[in-house]
């Protein structure tokens, strides 16, 4: 599977029995015969496009001719940056083609017919054939092609310039190149389900351009890319971009449902999702039938192989798995405007029901999803507000009187702790990642401990009995070393 920029072919061809002219004129009658459109024609060569048509793989192909010896290239003529073997398969046509002709034309025929061309051949010194190899600044310029929208080949660079973007301003408002923290994700927009569910609904598009350092950036573009070049010549823009934003938000909503705590942040759940339109276009005629089991198995290796590596802890599986069903969804979708490519009410339409598909889930995730992490934090809150009020009856001066103090107790004390531990009860029945539950149940057994002190407190003062004392001390170590522990587990 050759890969570059773009990917090509290059095999050197010998005929010991041919001279240059007649190795020529073979080259261009097996272009010829082969359907491919032949641009330009020296005594160095010939360069051809083939003729595949639309949506199929098509080659820029060079013949190269000093002797007897020809180096044969061919490169891919779009924006493909694997091309699974084509090239080469290209190659191998022309040589046989050029063997066929070259056992049905004899020397003096091929002789004959340079004569009748030589005034169509380019003269050698405009000939650009001859020219070296292009040096580094040229190289540079087709790795900078990348990153320039074009015809077929316009949203996928202005995504992947973003991404690329959104990173080095992270990373120069001070997050770490490597590893960020949680904390320096949030603050840019990555999905967490206690923000994003308390009304931060952008969360679940801009965690889509945040990535958790830059191998995780320099991964997901990299996929991206492969996948960007294949389908949006297939869907075009509008389709392509509905399809990204589409899978990417109901990718950051199955995290949001999945998840309680985990910060989510990354492109590759719409990843996923535009290689799940993929795998949907490769079962059907869209594609052309010879390249659609090759890549159909490649694309889906793929994607088995990133789902299995994200078992392990730290991958937003969830999201990955979003991602490829909602795209395999909209690939079929897109279908009947594809089939139809002439009717821009079909595409129209069902960009819109992307749109609106996408808009639903996002409304219901948003209602629906329980936001138990909030839930935590505000019953928290109001536990720590009883808490702080309830312990205020011990700082009541000591010539208030009697009944006013029992009065305090019971009716500020007492009666904050039952509330807290209500509301412990409800936090009880709550879904909570397993070291929340175990701090629910010691706050629990904290203000069960609370409630017994002040009750024996309340004894106390009532009955003025310093027995009560001793039971009143035990409780407050009992306290102390709940507290300690609720301490080692903040």
């Amino acid at each position: 599977m050759a890969a570059g920029l773009p990917p090509k072919h290059t095999e050197k061809f010998v005929q010991e029995h041919l001279q240059q002219h007649q190795f020529l004129m073979l080259s261009l009658y097996a272009a010829q015969d082969l359907g491919w459109d032949v641009q330009y024609l020296s005594n160095a060569g010939i360069i051809a496009f083939t003729q595949n048509g639309q949506l199929k793989f098509n080659a820029h192909v060079k013949v190269i001719i000093s002797g007897n010896e020809a180096t044969l290239v061919s490169s891919s003529a779009g924006n493909e940056y694997f091309d699974l073997g084509k090239n080469k398969k290209t190659i191998a046509q022309f040589k046989e083609k050029f063997e066929d002709l070259q056992h049905q034309l004899s020397h003096y025929t091929l002789d004959m017919r340079y004569e009748e061309m030589r005034e169509s051949i380019l003269p050698d010194s405009q000939d650009i054939l001859r020219n070296p190899d292009p040096g580094s600044l040229e190289i540079f310029k087709d790795f900078l092609a990348i990153f320039i929208p074009r015809e077929n080949y316009f949203f996928t660079p202005i995504i992947l310039n973003l991404n690329l973007l959104v990173f080095i301003l992270m990373v120069a408002k001070g997050v770490h190149l490597m590893t960020p923290d949680a904390d320096s994700l949030i603050r840019w927009g990555a999905n967490y389900k206690p923000l994003t569910l308390a009304g931060e609904w952008w969360r679940l598009l801009t965690c889509c351009f945040i990535h958790i350092g830059v191998l995780h950036l320099l991964m997901n573009m990299y996929a991206f890319l492969y996948i960007g070049v294949l389908i949006e010549p297939i869907l075009g823009k509008t389709r392509f971009i509905a399809a990204y934003l589409g899978t990417g938000i109901i990718a950051s909503i199955t995290s949001l449902w999945w998840h309680q705590l985990s910060v989510s942040a990354g492109a590759s759940g719409a990843i996923f999702g535009m290689y799940g339109v993929f795998l949907a276009l490769l079962t059907t005629s869209v594609v052309e039938k010879s390249t659609r089991k090759p890549l159909f198995f490649s694309i889906a290796i793929f994607v088995v192989y990133n789902l299995m590596s994200g078992i392990k802890e730290g991958v937003d599986n969830a999201a990955h798995i979003g991602g490829i069903v909602s795209g395999i969804f909209f690939g079929y979708l897109f279908l009947p405007s594809l089939k139809k490519s002439e009717s821009p009410i079909m595409k129209g339409a069902t960009v819109i029901l992307t749109i609106i598909i996408t808009l639903l889930l996002t409304f219901f995730a948003l209602k629906k999803i329980p936001n138990t992490i909030a839930q935590y934090d505000t019953t928290m809150n109001a536990l720590y507000t009883n808490d702080t009020i309830a312990l205020s009856v011990y700082r009541l001066a000591d010539t208030i009187q009697k009944t006013e103090k029992l009065r305090a107790i019971r009716e500020i004390a007492i009666q904050r702790c039952t509330q807290s531990l209500t509301g412990i009860a409800t936090l009880e029945q709550a879904d909570f990642p397993p070291h929340l539950v175990y701090r629910v149940k010691l706050f629990k057994k904290y203000f069960q401990l609370r409630l017994k002190s002040y009750e024996i407190y309340y004894k106390l003062i009532d009955e003025e009995n310093e027995t009560y004392e001793s039971q009143l001390n035990g409780y407050y170590n009992q306290i102390d070393s709940i507290n300690k522990i609720i301490e080692q587990h903040d």
